[in-house]
C-alpha cells in the first residue's frame, strides 16, 4: 500500500477540485473519486509505478519500497484495530475485524520475505511515516466511517493503476503486478457502499470525507513518489 509526505493541507491544496456539493444522482464515493483524479494521474506518472509497468524498475528501489510498505501495513493494522474497537456491533465492525486479520497476515509474510525481525529498526521515509501517522490520527479522533474513507484510496487506486498499465510488459515484476495492481480487483466496492450508506443516513460529513480522502490519496502519491531512481 502507499504513502506520502504531502498529507498536510499545504501539500493537498490544488490537487483536488474545489469541493462541489454532490448531486442526488452522484453517490458520495463517486464524488470523492472524481475530485481526486489529478492526484491519481500524478501517481501513475511516478518512477516506481512506471517502472513496474515497464518492467525496468531498479531492484534496489523496489526493495526500498517493499521494506517500508511492510512496516506501513503493520502500522495500518494497528489503526484498523483502533477503528474496529470503536465501531458499533454490525457489518462495519465485522469488516474491519476481518481486514485487520488480512493486514496482519500480509505484513508478517513480508517481514519473513524481507528478513525483518524488529520493525523498529527500519527507518521510514517521511512520506511513509506521515501517511501512517495520519491514518492513526483518523482512527483515534474521528468516527469509524472516516477510517473507511481513509482506506479507500489505496484499495481503489492500485487496481486503477493496474488498468492503466495493462498493455505493458512487466518482466520480473509480472507476479507483483498481478498480486498488487490486479486490474480486475473490486473489493473497494464494499467500502464505497459503507460510505454511500452513511451519506444517505446523514452520518458522514461530505467535506470532511473529501479532506480525509484527498489526504490519503496524496499519501499514495507521496509514498510512490518517494522512491527515486538511484
Amino acid at each position: 500500500m502507499a504513502l506520502r509526505n504531502p498529507r498536510l493541507s499545504s501539500h493537498v491544496n490544488g490537487k483536488f477540485k474545489k469541493f462541489v456539493k454532490k448531486t442526488d444522482a452522484e453517490p458520495l464515493s463517486e464524488n470523492l473519486w472524481n475530485q481526486t483524479e489529478g492526484i491519481r494521474q500524478e501517481t501513475l506518472r511516478t518512477y516506481f509505478v512506471q517502472g513496474i509497468g515497464n518492467g525496468d524498475l531498479n531492484p534496489t528501489d523496489f526493495g526500498e519500497f517493499m521494506v517500508q510498505d511492510s512496516v506501513y501495513c503493520q502500522k495500518a493494522k494497528a489503526s484498523i484495530d483502533i477503528a474496529a474497537e470503536k465501531a458499533f456491533p454490525g457489518p462495519l465492525k465485522e469488516y474491519l475485524s476481518k481486514e485487520s486479520q488480512s493486514y496482519e497476515k500480509y505484513y508478517k509474510t513480508l517481514f519473513k520475505k524481507w528478513h525483518i525481525e524488529d520493525a523498529s529498526g527500519i527507518t521510514l521515509d517521511d512520506a511513509c511515516k506521515s501517511y501512517a501517522a495520519y491514518e492513526n490520527n483518523v482512527a483515534v479522533t474521528e468516527d469509524t466511517i472516516y477510517m473507511i474513507v481513509a482506506m479507500i484510496p489505496c484499495m481503489k487506486l492500485w487496481p486503477w493503476l493496474g488498468q492503466q498499465l495493462e498493455s505493458g510488459k512487466k518482466g520480473v515484476y509480472d507476479e507483483w503486478y498481478n498480486d498488487n495492481f490486479d486490474p480486475t480487483y473490486d473489493g473497494y466496492k464494499e467500502l464505497d457502499k459503507f460510505v454511500d450508506d452513511a451519506a444517505i443516513t446523514g452520518s458522514i460529513d461530505a467535506q470532511k470525507a473529501l479532506k480525509v480522502y484527498a489526504y490519503c490519496m496524496s499519501g499514495e502519491l507521496a509514498f510512490f513518489g518517494s522512491v527515486q531512481h538511484k
